[in-house]
């Protein structure tokens, strides 16, 4: 879920979440993929907010 949720944030995509889950699951993997395409919309410009704006302690 780790690796999921930072290639969200990313907008990035890879084989090694997808190829996985074999055609047992496909279907409900296609759904997922057209949830994340909508949270991926201007990824680049939240991380290039998050990169202006760093946490400083």
């Amino acid at each position: 879920m780790v690796s999921l949720a930072d290639k969200v944030r990313k907008a990035k995509r890879g084989p090694d979440l997808q190829n996985p889950c074999g055609p047992t699951i496909a279907g409900e993997f296609m759904v997922l993929d057209d949830v994340l395409d909508r949270l991926v919309v201007d990824a680049d410009v939240r991380l290039a907010f998050q990169t202006a704006h760093p946490l400083s302690r």
